[in-house]
């Protein structure tokens, strides 16, 4: 058997497992300074100086920029880029009246700008006197709203306020004032979640318009609230020129008078190119279709309207929402439902939502037809509502100012 070989000779270099020590050797960390909070530190303030802004033009009599400010904790800081903001502003219509909120209510620091994440809306009905109404109804349904931010619009025209975000709990769609159990003055609450923010100039304001349809012969207290933040530094131009975007049709009231079988077709009512459709010139990013069906029916104290059996609601709704057909083309050629199907085939009974990511191009729009069968109610009436949400590039349409 041959020797075995040793593991190293005299002859062999062999590296040293530990690296020589000037290839060990690294720049020594940088210390981060202590943040000493001075006397009289105001929260939105920079302590120490190290957060440095380009220089704002100021307008003569207008507040102070806010800048970043450098949080104290620990032996580490960070630096706060947003500050959260709530605006709101409440108004008074009477029934076929518009109205505006109020723009200074609604307008952030004249010298930042502001996101908008979210859009609330908070409707209730007046009797005689000014006092909330003690009547079950679903008021919303008859308050609608423009919105438009400078000369770029929001919705297309007016839009009702429950025909913006799924229905979270219907529960808070309806007035309880009156009922027992102390819910007094309470008003219904919609939201509207925008798939993208609005992102508004400094000084500027997304301005609300909002209108009474009718219908329901009571004044109708409204607030409206933006939610969102106060940025140090402006947005891209891209998040500019993003914009959420709604439109919808409501359709004529629909009356629910059978023949004497109660088997007739009522007529048929239908939407126009001008109602579900995106804004002009840019294509129109959906995502979700909204169907609102509303029951408006004469009762003691005046008139009622209803989106759901459950609660004291009408007693017909059921009957109702189950005998009216729906049917959605669309001017591409390409039908939403091939057929007449009921309302709640087509839209989630609980949400009142139909999800669907897709693209309406720029010069598209579609067309609703409702109709209502084998009814024999003298004393009530349909609304059926439809919605389309999404966003839109502004910058396809016009140019966005910096």
């Amino acid at each position: 058997m041959p020797p075995k070989k040793p593991l190293f000779t005299t002859d062999e270099v062999v590296p040293n497992p530990i690296p020589d020590e000037t290839l060990r050797r690294v720049a020594p960390p940088t210390p981060i300074e202590q943040i000493d909070l001075q006397r009289g530190y105001v929260p939105g303030e920079a302590v120490s100086g190290d957060v440095r802004e380009e220089p704002v033009e100021m307008v003569e009599g207008a507040p102070a920029p806010i800048i970043p400010a450098v949080i104290p904790g620990g032996s580490l800081s960070r630096v706060i880029e947003e500050w959260p903001i709530h605006l709101t502003s409440e108004l008074t219509l009477r029934p076929g009246a518009n109205g505006a909120a109020n723009k200074q209510a609604l307008r952030g620091p004249h010298c930042n700008w502001v996101r908008i994440d979210e859009i609330k809306f908070e409707v209730a009905g007046l009797a005689a006197g000014g006092q909330q109404l003690d009547l079950l109804s679903a008021a919303g349904s008859v308050v609608r709203v423009a919105l438009a931010l400078g000369g770029r619009v929001v919705t297309g025209g007016f839009v009702p306020v429950t025909l913006f975000s799924p229905s979270r709990k219907q529960a808070a769609e309806n007035i309880t004032t009156g009922n027992t159990g102390g819910f007094d003055d309470i008003s219904e609450i919609y939201f509207w979640k925008l798939a993208v923010p609005v992102y508004v100039p400094p000084g500027g304001v997304l301005t609300a318009v909002f209108q009474h349809a009718g219908v329901w012969l009571f004044s109708t207290r409204v607030r409206i609230s933006y939610t969102g933040a106060v940025l140090v530094r402006a947005p891209s131009q891209a998040d500019q020129g993003r914009l959420p975007f709604a439109s919808a049709w409501a359709s004529p009231a629909i009356a629910l008078l059978g023949g004497a079988a109660g088997v007739d077709t009522m007529p048929e009512t239908e939407s126009t190119e001008k109602d579900l459709v995106g804004p002009e010139g840019a294509d129109f990013h959906v995502t979700h279709m909204l169907g609102r069906l509303y029951v408006a029916q004469q009762s003691s104290v005046g008139i009622g309207i209803y989106d759901n059996a459950a609660g004291g609601g009408s007693r017909w709704y059921d009957v109702i929402s189950s005998a009216m057909r729906l049917k959605v083309d669309s001017s591409w050629g390409v039908p939403l439902t091939t057929d007449y199907v009921t309302w709640w085939a087509l839209f989630d009974r609980v949400n009142r939502a139909l999800l669907m990511d897709h693209v309406i191009p720029s010069d598209g729009y579609y067309v609703a037809r409702v109709r209502s069968e084998y009814l024999l109610l003298a004393d009530a009436v349909a609304l059926p509502m439809v919605s389309l949400v999404g966003w839109y590039d502004s910058q396809e349409t016009c140019e966005v100012k910096p």
